[in-house]
């Protein structure tokens, strides 16, 4: 851009009004971009601190990327850990019903069908029953806390 003032023969009064204008949009850019992270930290604050509403329900729970690396489940060990930290850690049965109700589906039988696949893999839903009977079944699913936030 310079470059064509200086070919052109402008003034340096020109050169330096065209700075001097780049310089104030560039100080106005950055202010607007310092109130908009702000406002984004303020909202992400917002989100992850909102945990009830007036009416004392569940609204939304933040979710982060660690959380989503935990599934699906693929063995007997991780599926333990997961009953465990539905029992111990508070606030964590929020974030998994929250992650469930955000699956979705076209119809009950859908959805059910896609949470399943999401929270288990086929590897070890093979070893698992509903009721704990039949050869090489290793996890009584039924009664299990997992399931339990599945039903809510």
């Amino acid at each position: 851009m310079l470059k064509n003032f200086v070919e052109h023969g402008s003034s340096s009064f020109q050169i330096v009004d065209v700075l001097n204008r780049l310089n104030r949009e560039m100080v106005a850019n950055s202010f607007m971009l310092k109130c908009l992270l702000a406002k984004v930290d303020t909202i992400e604050t917002y989100i992850k601190h909102q945990e009830i509403n007036s009416t004392g329900t569940h609204t939304r729970t933040f979710l982060e990327p660690e959380f989503f690396s935990q599934f699906p489940i693929k063995n007997t060990e991780e599926f333990s850990s997961l009953e465990n930290r539905i029992r111990n850690e508070s606030g964590y049965i929020l974030k998994l019903e929250s992650y469930i109700k955000s699956i979705g589906g076209k119809d009950h039988k859908n959805n059910i069908n896609r949470i399943l696949a999401k929270l288990f893999s086929n590897q070890f839903a093979i070893q698992c029953s509903w009721t704990g009977r039949g050869k090489n079944i290793n996890i009584k699913l039924g009664e299990s806390a997992t399931i339990n936030a599945m039903k809510i």
